[in-house]
């Protein structure tokens, strides 16, 4: 039995709506596997956040793909009788594509700053295990040594710093990428 709005659409309305139900479907496992990669990379070590973060690039390239090629293919013009609800359903899964593009970068800059935090850390236990290794004697450590690790803990700070100062950066050039493909999806409108 026919849907009660398909009755009323004419034959290319229907087609058009279809597609895009099926793009639909395809959002939603998209989110399925975003949510998926989340558990994986919170249940695991360091393999897992790197398997994460691989399957988040993968994940953004597919919404790339889906949204400006597929998504924005399904022409809206040249309806009449499924025009209105065709273009309200276009902007809704575009709007759900965004909003987990926002989820799965801040998924991967937590991902990054776990990453980030993890090595700073190890490194960090790695050099005070050598650095404060008393000698035959249990001598307590030198003036040296102390000065020594101090400069290595401010080495350390200052790569955290750097590799902040690139994440901003790259958000900025993510956000004026994220502008740009916003502008260019309103003039295709």
């Amino acid at each position: 039995e026919c849907h009660p709005l398909q009755r009323r659409l004419s034959s290319i309305s229907s087609q058009r709506l279809e597609t895009l139900r099926e793009l639909e479907e395809r959002v939603r496992e998209l989110e399925d596997s975003v949510h998926e990669i989340e558990r994986q990379a919170s249940a695991g070590d360091g393999e897992a956040r790197v398997a994460a973060k691989a399957g988040l690039r993968q994940v953004v390239g597919h919404l790339d793909r889906l949204q400006f090629t597929e998504i924005d293919a399904v022409a809206t013009a040249d309806l009449d009788s499924g025009k209105a609800y065709a273009k309200h359903y276009r902007k809704a899964l575009h709007a759900r594509i965004e909003a987990m593009r926002g989820h799965v970068e801040e998924l991967y800059e937590s991902l990054d700053k776990e990453s980030l935090d993890k090595e700073v850390v190890e490194e960090k236990d790695e050099y005070d295990d050598e650095t404060f290794e008393k000698d035959e004697d249990d001598e307590p450590a030198s003036e040296a040594m102390v000065r020594e690790t101090q400069e290595r803990i401010a080495e350390l700070q200052r790569r955290v710093d750097e590799l902040a100062a690139l994440k901003d950066r790259h958000q900025s050039l993510e956000e004026a990428r994220e502008r740009l493909i916003l502008q260019e999806a309103r003039q295709r409108q």
